[in-house]
């Protein structure tokens, strides 16, 4: 059993937010946010051992996701660094679509959000996956102060003087913090003793990207239906990406169906709003959960 660590013990931070001399922060997870918050601290001249699988770029042409940030996050992958290294362009986001598709007879007028009528000329960017995550790699090389170990957590301590950790391959590490930053099944998260409560909805959501004959013209259009809502958002060029979210059952069959077919459906409940849907990327899926920790 983890014990619980005593926040009545002074503070291991300089004024300055540098750790102290000797000390090290250990970022647990490898994803956006695990190398975003490693990036951060190196910022702040604070020494990090960063555990977790390193980029692939194999496995990353299989990512057909992207990431839709907005201004302050993009404000903080520019002074990371990051922003700087993509190599492909981030779509500027110019306006939000908001369509009634719940079959009511009282139907809510289409309602169109753009960032002109604030004076900005984007809302955010959506940027794919794989460039990003490649950037990151590239800014955390490139970060004096950070440590990456490519292997997977295997046991951690905590005790009134930090953390002793070990690592798959039987690498120990002493840290004054650890970032857990490793996702749903957060394996440092349970070594805390952080407890958590999870439960399903009646609901899949279906993620992939698709081609299309009508211009996008940078907006993003989000469908409110009964089963959950089917969002589209800009990529470049004729493309969008895509999350569809239906009741498991239909989820089930939607998937099932092969590419031409699921084209036709996909076409049929945007109503054609972006034409004829020519070609789609790689579907997955995955059913909505909640959880709360405690």
């Amino acid at each position: 059993m983890s014990e619980t660590p005593d926040r009545t013990r002074p503070s291991r931070w300089a004024e300055n937010g540098a750790a102290q001399p000797g000390r090290r922060v250990v970022v647990v997870g490898t994803g956006l946010a695990g190398l975003s918050a490693a990036l951060a601290l190196a910022a702040r001249e604070v020494s990090v051992t960063l555990v977790g699988p390193r980029y692939s770029a194999d496995a990353g042409r299989s990512d057909t996701r992207s990431t839709a940030l907005f201004g302050p996050s993009l404000d903080f992958l520019e002074r990371l660094g990051v922003l700087q290294r993509l190599t492909a362009r981030p779509v500027p986001l110019v306006g939000l679509r908001l369509v009634d598709a719940t079959g009511g007879i009282l139907r809510a007028p289409e309602v169109l959000f753009e960032a002109a009528e604030i004076g900005l000329s984007e809302f955010g960017m959506n940027i794919e996956n794989t460039s990003l995550l490649a950037a990151f790699a590239e800014a955390v090389a490139a970060a004096p102060g950070i440590e990456w170990l490519p292997a997977m957590l295997e046991t951690c301590v905590i005790d009134a003087g930090g953390a002793s950790l070990r690592l798959a391959d039987g690498t120990g590490i002493e840290a004054a913090l650890i970032v857990g930053a490793d996702g749903e099944h957060s394996a440092s998260r349970g070594h805390a003793g952080i407890s958590t409560r999870a439960w399903t909805y009646p609901q899949v959501a279906i993620a992939s990207r698709f081609a299309h004959r009508r211009p996008h013209g940078g907006i993003s259009t989000e469908l409110h239906r009964r089963a959950g809502p089917l969002t589209t958002v800009p990529l470049a060029g004729n493309w969008s990406s895509l999350v569809w979210v239906e009741e498991p059952s239909e989820a089930v069959r939607l998937m099932a169906l092969d590419d031409a077919a699921f084209a036709l459906a996909l076409e049929r409940c945007l109503g054609s709003a972006l034409g004829g849907v020519s070609e789609v990327g790689r579907r997955a899926d995955r059913r909505a959960a909640c959880g709360s920790g405690g």
